[in-house]
């Protein structure tokens, strides 16, 4: 009885850590209406922009480029959140 007592108290801990997992994950997931309003602010805010402030949208948006020379290929990588935090800063 104390190991069933004991596996079900590890099986509540894990499925409290992901819950907690899935929240975090729940508030990286950026809408279409998200992004539609981020692209459509962004021409003007651009341009409004100094230097350093482009450099942070740019580090928001860009988290990697990647060029193969030899294939001709290239990559990029956007974090998860970047998009999101530029449209809730649009917002405001």
């Amino acid at each position: 009885m104390a190991d069933a007592n004991d596996r079900i108290g590890e099986a509540e801990r894990r499925l409290s850590e992901i819950r907690n997992a899935l929240v975090g994950l729940q508030r990286e997931v950026v809408s279409d209406d998200e992004v539609a309003a981020a692209l459509a602010a962004f021409d003007g805010v651009w341009d409004a922009l100094k230097p350093r402030e482009q450099e942070r949208v740019l580090n928001l948006l860009i988290e990697s480029v990647g060029f193969d020379g030899a294939a001709g290929d290239q990559a990029i990588k956007f974090p998860p959140a970047g998009i999101k935090t530029l449209a809730e800063e649009a917002a405001r």
